[in-house]
């Protein structure tokens, strides 16, 4: 189903996946009357930027981690932090102003292609949030940057014969895929090792499966990653052992103290939770597309592609009381099947829906509003 692309997800960790949803649903809040940001009329295709300076999105720092305990394709080129949502062609989402922000921030940077050394421009691989920027990865380097200045912390000089043999001339190419605490975790084609951000000590590479990894979660410290052969494997971080746990997975993702994936069937794919080893696991939304997000609010997610329901869905921790999400979509968009790449977190009360290069849509979790960003005016396909 992806060999067509797997010379280019050997570093991107990219896959096309086709899974879906459906059932019987009620509505969950609505965007006619988005109260908690004011943004202009998105149907007008007129979300620019509002001039009001007062909180948009609600944060609480406080609880803010700087923790990335998932890897996911379908996240790949977003991240968040306390501060902003990083989203692809060197944008960002400012939490505090509710504005689209180019990602560079150099004093007098016009932010073009031609633009001297415009952050905007990075080859920027998984950007991960932090306290203060953004930590990735581009080629073998691990960097750090927040968008005026960056650093290089680390240059890979290993590989594995797997990675040699599949992509002899990106052989060294790394993504920066997890953060926890000071540990970054990074991912060849096929291994991964830590590197220390405080210590600048790193680990030995640990080759994980003969095939190329496209989604990584962590819980505990253990690893629970899927390769392009629609495999789930759990590595026991305690004893190195490493256990195939699941055939026909498509994305893995832990939130609370359980891991998440979807698998597919005899029937539609299935979102299943289950605890660390595998020794208790649940179906929990029985048609489910890959792109799930889940904190301690529920479960956010999106019918199958090949489907004309593009909804936006939402429901509890343990599958029950699905509604649609009242999203401004238009009926020929919901009929298109986009498909939008989710992401959140618990110190921020808003998940978003992002379908790049054209929109965000912005739902509070506590009252179901949503308002829509356009993104199109701020791309400039000619600085691509």
């Amino acid at each position: 189903m992806k060999k067509n692309i797997i010379k280019f997800t050997a570093i991107a960790c990219i896959s096309l996946i086709s899974i879906s949803i459906s059932g019987c649903y009620t509505s969950f809040g609505s965007y006619e009357s988005a109260g908690y940001i004011d943004f202009v009329d998105y149907m007008n295709n007129t979300g620019k930027n509002n001039d009001s300076s007062d909180g948009r999105f609600k944060v609480k720092s406080e609880d803010y981690q700087g923790n990335t305990n998932t890897f996911s394709i379908m996240r790949m080129g977003l991240s968040v932090n306390d501060k902003f949502l990083y989203l692809s062609h060197g944008l960002k989402l400012d939490f505090k102003t509710g504005k689209i922000k180019p990602f560079c921030s150099i004093p007098g940077c016009a932010h073009g292609r031609n633009s001297h050394g415009c952050m905007n421009h990075r080859d920027i691989m998984n950007p991960i949030g932090c306290s203060e920027g953004i930590y990735f990865t581009s080629g073998n380097k691990l960097l750090w940057s927040d968008g005026a200045s960056e650093k290089t912390l680390f240059e890979n000089k290993s590989f594995t014969s797997f990675n040699n043999n599949f992509n002899p001339d990106s052989k060294y190419v790394i993504t920066a895929s997890l953060v926890l605490g000071d540990i970054i975790y990074l991912t060849g084609a096929d291994y991964f090792f830590t590197y220390n951000i405080k210590t600048g000590e790193h680990t030995e590479p640990v080759e994980l499966c003969k095939g190329v990894i496209y989604g990584m979660a962590t819980l505990d410290g253990n690893l629970y990653y899927v390769n392009d052969s629609d495999e789930l494997f759990y590595y026991n971080k305690y004893t190195g052992a490493i256990k195939k746990v699941g055939d026909k997975v498509y994305g893995v993702f832990s939130a609370g103290d359980l891991i998440y994936y979807t698998q597919s069937g005899e029937g539609n794919p299935t979102l299943y939770s289950a605890n660390y080893d595998f020794t208790e696991v649940k179906p929990v939304v029985t048609d489910c597309y890959v792109n799930a997000y889940v904190d301690d609010t529920g479960i956010y997610y999106q019918k199958n592609h090949l489907s004309d329901d593009s909804n936006f869905y939402h429901c509890g921790l343990d599958g029950s009381d699905p509604q649609i999400i009242e999203a401004p979509l238009e009926e020929n968009e919901i009929k298109q099947s986009i498909r939008a790449k989710i992401v959140s977190g618990d110190y921020i009360d808003t998940v978003f829906f992002v379908i790049e290069r054209s929109f965000v849509i912005a739902m509070n979790k506590n009252t179901g509003k949503c308002i829509r960003i356009s993104l199109d005016e701020y791309i400039d396909d000619s600085n691509y």
